[in-house]
C-alpha cells in the first residue's frame, strides 16, 4: 500500500517540530519522497536543521496567507499538516490554528492534492467523558481549554473545504505523544524531574492514550492512502492501557530519582490558589516597601483615608509570608527539599479522567497496528536520552 507514497511530493507543516520532523526523516529516508516543510521565517529553531538533515527543502511563509500556501502546494501531491498556533496571545494562537488551516486547506482543495492529511487532539471530545470512547461519541461538554476549542474547529473547516472542492482529507486525533524530541512530554518530564517533584492527581489512577512517535507515524501514511471521499476522523493511540503513574514513573527509571507525589483533585486546586495568593501578597508587599523608599511617598499616602492602616495590615501579612507559605498539601511536605509541579487547572479533570480511547476503527478501515507499548516505547527514548546526554548512562 506504501507504494502509492513512492517519489511523490509533500508538504509538512510543523515539520520543525516533533512530529513532523520525525514525518519528515521517514518520508524522505524510507520512500524516497520530495518534502518542503513550512518555515515563518529564519528563526526557526533546532528543529530546522533535523528536517535540512533529513533532506527537506523550506518554504518561508505563514499558513494564513493565501498566495504563500498556493506557492507552496505547486505540484504537491499530498498535505501533511502538523502545525498549530503555539505563539503570540490566545487570538492569534486560533487564528494561526484556525483560519491557518483554512487557508491551507482551502489552498489543497485548489491544487488537487490526493489527500490531505490533519493531526487533532483526543480533547476534543471534550470533558466528562464515559468509560470508552470512540469516534461515534458526542461531545457532553467541551473543555473551557482554547487548544481544545481550536483544534476541533479547524476539522470543521476542513469539513467544509472538502464541502466546496471535494478535498479528501482525514484527521488523526492523538493522546499524548512521546519519543526522541518530543517536547511536551518527553523533554519536559525529564527536565522537570531532575529538579523537582511532580503531582500526580488521584494517585496517577488517570488512564493517558500515549503512543511512541513512530506508531503515529504509521497512522499518518496510512491515512494518507485512505481512498477518496469525506473526511473522516480515527483515534490513535498505543496498544495498551497506560496511567499518568506508569507514564512518569518510566522518566523516573530513567533519571534513577523518585519524585513522584499524589494529590486529590481539592489539594491540586487548593494548592494552586494559595500559590497564586501567595504570589499576590508578595506583588503587593514589594511595591509597597519600594513605594516607601521613595521620597514624599508617606507624606502624600498619609493624606489619603484608610491607606495609613491598610499599609499597616499588609506589612504585617507580609512579614508573616513564609508561614502563609507553608506546603499546600501532605504530599508537599513530605518533599520540602524539592519544589512541587502542579497540573494547570484547567487540566486537572483530563488527568484525573480513566476514559479509556478505542483504536478499533483505526484497526478496521486503516488497518493500523501500533507496534510500540509502553514498555519498548520507552526502552528506544531511554536509548535516545543517554545518547543526548539527558539521562545517566546505563548501567552494566
Amino acid at each position: 500500500m506504501t507504494d502509492a507514497l513512492q517519489g511523490r511530493t509533500a508538504l509538512v507543516t510543523g515539520g520543525t517540530g516533533f512530529i513532523g520532523g520525525r514525518l519528515i526523516e521517514i518520508l524522505v529516508g524510507q520512500y524516497g519522497m520530495k518534502v518542503r516543510t513550512l518555515v515563518r521565517g529564519t528563526s526557526t529553531g533546532s528543529g530546522a536543521y533535523r528536517a535540512a538533515a533529513a533532506g527537506a527543502s523550506f518554504v518561508t511563509g505563514a499558513l494564513t496567507d493565501q498566495a504563500a500556501m498556493r506557492t507552496a502546494l505547486e505540484g504537491v501531491d499530498y498535505v501533511f499538516h502538523c502545525a498549530f498556533g503555539s505563539h503570540g496571545d490566545l487570538a492569534e494562537q486560533r487564528r494561526v490554528t484556525v483560519e491557518g488551516t483554512r487557508t491551507l486547506a482551502a489552498a489543497a482543495g485548489e491544487a488537487g492534492v490526493r489527500h490531505f492529511v490533519n493531526l487533532g487532539t483526543i480533547v476534543s471530545f471534550g470533558a466528562d467523558t464515559p468509560a470508552e470512547v470512540d469516534e461515534n461519541y458526542a461531545v457532553r461538554r467541551m473543555w473551557k481549554w482554547p487548544y481544545a476549542i481550536d483544534k476541533r474547529d479547524a476539522e470543521q473547516v476542513i469539513a467544509e473545504e472538502h464541502g466546496r472542492s471535494g478535498l479528501a482529507a482525514t484527521t488523526l486525533r492523538l493522546g499524548v505523544i512521546y519519543g526522541p524530541y518530543g517536547p511536551a512530554f518527553t523533554l519536559y518530564p525529564l527536565a522537570l524531574l531532575k529538579t523537582s517533584r511532580l503531582a500526580l492527581i488521584d494517585g496517577g489512577r488517570g488512564v493517558c492514550a500515549a503512543a511512541y512517535v513512530d506508531d503515529v507515524i504509521q497512522a499518518i501514511l496510512l491515512a494518507a492512502q485512505r481512498p477518496a471521499g469525506p473526511p473522516e476522523t480515527f483515534i490513535i493511540k498505543g496498544p495498551d492501557r497506560v496511567t499518568w503513574r506508569q507514564f512518569y514513573e518510566s522518566y523516573e527509571a530513567m533519571l534513577g530519582v523518585e519524585r513522584l507525589v499524589e494529590m486529590s483533585r481539592a489539594e491540586m486546586r487548593g494548592a494552586k490558589g494559595k500559590l497564586m495568593r501567595a504570589a499576590m501578597r508578595a506583588v503587593v508587599g514589594e511595591g509597597l516597601a519600594a513605594l516607601k523608599a521613595s521620597p514624599g511617598f508617606k507624606r502624600a499616602a498619609g493624606a489619603l483615608p484608610l491607606v495609613r492602616p491598610a499599609y499597616g495590615m499588609i506589612s504585617k501579612r507580609r512579614a508573616g509570608s513564609a508561614t502563609d507559605a507553608a506546603p499546600a498539601s501532605a504530599a508537599e511536605a513530605r518533599a520540602p527539599d524539592l519544589p512541587v509541579e502542579l497540573i494547570p487547572p484547567m487540566m486537572i479533570d483530563y488527568y484525573a479522567s480513566t476514559t479509556e480511547y478505542r483504536i478499533d476503527r483505526a484497526r478496521a478501515v486503516l488497518g493500523y497496528a501500533p507496534v510500540y507499548d509502553l514498555a519498548s516505547g520507552m526502552a528506544l527514548t531511554a536509548q535516545w536520552a543517554r545518547w543526548a546526554n539527558l539521562v545517566p548512562p546505563e548501567k552494566v
